[in-house]
């Protein structure tokens, strides 16, 4: 089987899941998770896939389903949820997902924390405010060399790069993406 074709497989049971899901009494015990993180997991599914804005609209669904309050739970798919709308090329959402990631994170030094400067910087790259991106990388490199974080810490480091590509500062660019 072509992965194309497992990939579809896939998709049609998470879609079938989902499907009957409010029709059997105890579906969560039976699937072995929750219905926000069966959702987490389809939007998963549906962006390595290829389907970016059906993982956004998962996602979205997952979000709406906990509680505010549960930041433990929202926070890594509002980070992904970021990921999924930039790919999509739908900012507003990617914006909002990473305005509350950042509210979640607001003085904390972890490796989620990293992932949501960095998600910051790029967006703030994108929408023109330089300063700000540099800052928020910059940042997020700090806490991610201070955690040991490597996969944030090349993401921090490949954002900056940007930055200083974008500003013409070649020489920082070419430091930073070398790292």
């Amino acid at each position: 089987m072509t992965s194309s074709r497992a990939s579809d497989r896939v998709l049609a049971n998470r879609d079938r899941i989902l499907e009957i899901w409010p029709r059997v009494d105890d579906a969560a015990e039976r699937v072995g998770m929750d219905h926000p993180a069966l959702l987490a997991r389809a939007a998963r599914v549906a962006v390595s896939a290829g389907h970016q804005s059906r993982g956004v609209r998962l996602a979205l669904d997952a979000l709406s389903e906990l509680d505010p309050a549960d930041v433990e739970t929202r926070l890594p798919i509002l980070l992904d949820l970021f990921d999924y709308a930039w790919e999509a090329a739908d900012l507003p959402t990617a914006e909002r997902a990473v305005l509350e990631a950042m509210a979640m994170v607001d003085g904390d030094r972890s490796p989620r924390s990293a992932q949501a400067l960095a998600a910051e910087a790029l967006l703030r790259w994108h929408q023109g405010h330089y300063s700000k991106a540099r800052e928020s990388a910059m940042h997020a490199i700090e806490i991610a060399r201070e955690r040991v974080a490597r996969r944030e810490l090349a993401r921090a480091l490949n954002v900056l790069g940007q930055i200083y590509t974008h500003l013409g500062e070649t020489n920082n660019a070419q430091v930073v993406l070398a790292e």
